[in-house]
């Protein structure tokens, strides 16, 4: 199950799902939902500490980037990611 708490967004741009958590999350609901890839932007030290030990294990590919420039630095054609963050 997918439990949130707090607030979230989400944006589509197939084949992307873009999900603005401000709460936090569980590894089975990530797992559940067949999530592959985790581009987090931004986290703060707690929630990449977080993200970091529910998805210890599991067999998605996570990466961290600290700001917006260094995720289009390596994502050029997402420049759309700027006007929905």
């Amino acid at each position: 199950m997918f439990n949130a708490h707090g607030d979230w967004q989400y944006s589509i741009e197939p084949p992307i799902i873009y999900i603005k958590v401000i709460g936090c999350f569980n590894n089975e609901g990530v797992q559940a939902r067949g999530y592959k890839r985790v581009d987090y932007l931004q986290p703060s030290l707690i929630a990449k500490n977080m993200v970091e030990h529910i998805c210890q294990g599991s067999d998605m590919n996570i990466q961290f980037y600290p700001s917006v420039q260094s995720y289009l630095e390596n994502y050029p054609d997402y420049e759309y990611v700027k006007s929905w963050l």
